[in-house]
């Protein structure tokens, strides 16, 4: 069985305007994968589908052979660093403990169960000393290991990331992305990103979202990605993301 599937997925916003189309996918389990594409492509709305948030107009999507809609602590799910609100008064301890189940029942407080869950997981994000410290006061890469830390919590199949490393520098790239890979030893990965110099580092595949997927079991930018991702204009017309490079921070 693989870890996701989709199956002959559509989905459009306006069933007059599609978004995604014919889309298959077979993701197998401990899989990293890069998902790459313009802005428009639909690699948010691939995620949303994968989560549950949206329904198919047509076509089948399963994590570990489940409606992800009905199993929503199969996945896990961390938002770009630049949608969270750093201004918010709150420890990081509570962050992470708000990915618990528990957090959407009615009551105060956390179970003992929960926080030593906490502990766990700020331990496995080399956060353990972060616990009381002001969520206001940290780094983008530090917010960005709270929120894997927080999206840990339900000890997911799957855990998805939306362009983890923008805004980033390259020393909290590179440490951003250790912590991933380690995460990858017992949890499939689909993280998307811009950075097309960063996916030979990070990923294990490639999936190029734009209208259409096309899905490399390498960790390559092909012609065929390539071609998907801008079309058959390529050289001229084709606004590439950025290479950067994690060779320098290593």
């Amino acid at each position: 069985m693989k870890e996701v599937e989709l199956r002959r997925v559509q989905f459009g916003y306006d069933p007059k305007k599609i978004v995604l189309e014919k889309i298959d996918l077979a993701i197998p389990n401990k899989d990293l994968v890069a998902v790459i594409g313009p802005n428009g492509g639909g690699k948010s709305t691939l995620f949303r589908l994968i989560l549950g948030l949206l329904k198919p107009l047509q076509g089948e999507v399963f994590i570990e052979g489940q409606n992800p809609q009905i199993r929503t602590d199969l996945v896990g799910y961390v938002p770009q660093n630049s949608k969270s609100n750093h201004h918010f008064p709150i420890r990081v301890g509570d962050v992470v403990a708000l990915g618990s189940d528990e957090s959407r029942r009615w009551g105060w407080g956390f179970s003992r169960e929960v926080r030593e869950r906490t502990d766990q997981v700020l331990e496995e994000v080399g956060l353990s000393d972060f616990k009381k410290r002001s969520w206001q006061a940290l780094s983008g890469g530090e917010r960005q290991r709270v929120l894997i830390a927080r999206a840990m919590m339900s000890k997911p199949r799957l855990l998805l990331l939306d362009e983890p490393s923008a805004n980033l520098d390259l020393q909290s790239k590179t440490k951003l992305y250790d912590l991933l890979h380690r995460v990858n030893e017992n949890t499939t990965v689909l993280v998307s990103t811009h950075d097309l110099g960063l996916v030979p580092h990070i990923a294990k595949s490639v999936a190029t979202v734009n209208h259409f997927l096309h899905y490399h079991p390498k960790p390559e930018i092909t012609d065929l990605a390539l071609h998907v991702m801008c079309g058959s204009d390529v050289d001229h017309h084709c606004p590439l993301p950025e290479m950067t490079t994690l060779a320098a921070a290593s």
